[in-house]
């Protein structure tokens, strides 16, 4: 099976199906990167949080996600804040959701995080 790039959506926050704004809910205290999986009909929603970052102003963003033979790679990029921003001085804890139609398993799953630091 070669490489296919597979289109995934950003849902709004607002529409998210109630089971999976809670799991949103858990995944965005984690202490350290997380990646959570919910199937939910025909859709697979990875909800993907950096963890714990020192202050705001860091975003989480999927760039791509491909179908290998191994199953979904999806690849992510760090956002930090711009240099010199104005940064809320609160501990934040970056996170986004996307979906993709299809049913995946976490174990199926491979996330390469192109990390700020």
């Amino acid at each position: 099976m070669k490489t296919e790039n597979l289109t995934f959506k950003v849902p709004q926050q607002t529409n998210l199906p109630p089971h999976i704004r809670s799991v949103v809910e858990k995944a965005q205290d984690a202490k350290s990167q997380h990646l959570e999986v919910v199937v939910n009909d025909s859709h697979t929603y990875l909800i993907i949080a950096l963890g714990e970052r020192p202050h705001g102003g860091y975003s989480v963003e999927v760039d791509k996600i491909e179908q290998k033979q191994d199953g979904l790679h999806v690849y992510v990029n760090e956002k930090p804040p711009e240099k010199g921003a104005m940064a809320i001085q609160v501990i934040s804890h970056p996170y986004t959701v996307v979906f993709v139609e299809g049913i995946y398993l976490k174990t199926a799953i491979h996330l390469h995080m192109n990390s700020a630091d």
